[in-house]
């Protein structure tokens, strides 16, 4: 019932999204046959050959290259922005003053 399979193999979307074509074979061949589903879920999933072991591992620098790049990200944006000047209530403060303020809070 999925479209993208079929569309990806060069039939027509518009016969894909036909739905009750689909739900009228299937009640056909539940009738025809009451095992219908039970052979399905033996042929499809229970005596299915086809395995997928996937093993994952971490990766112990992952961490402390995000870190080091994140370090690297806020220093280059603070060492810039405390040469700035922001006009704030009034005032002029610098950013190293309102950024101290926010961690304050």
């Amino acid at each position: 019932m999925a479209v993208t399979p079929g569309w990806n193999h060069s039939e027509s979307p518009l016969d894909l999204l036909e739905v009750q074509k689909s739900v009228d074979r299937f009640k056909k061949d539940l009738k025809d046959d009451p095992k219908f589903l039970q052979k399905k879920i033996r042929r499809h999933l229970l005596d299915n050959p086809h395995r997928l072991t996937l093993l994952m591992t971490p990766d112990e620098a992952y961490a402390r290259e995000e870190q080091e790049k994140l370090d690297e990200i806020e220093s280059r944006y603070y060492n810039s922005a405390v040469i700035f000047f922001i006009i704030y209530g009034g005032k002029c403060q610098s950013i190293e003053t309102l950024l101290n303020s926010a961690a304050d809070l």
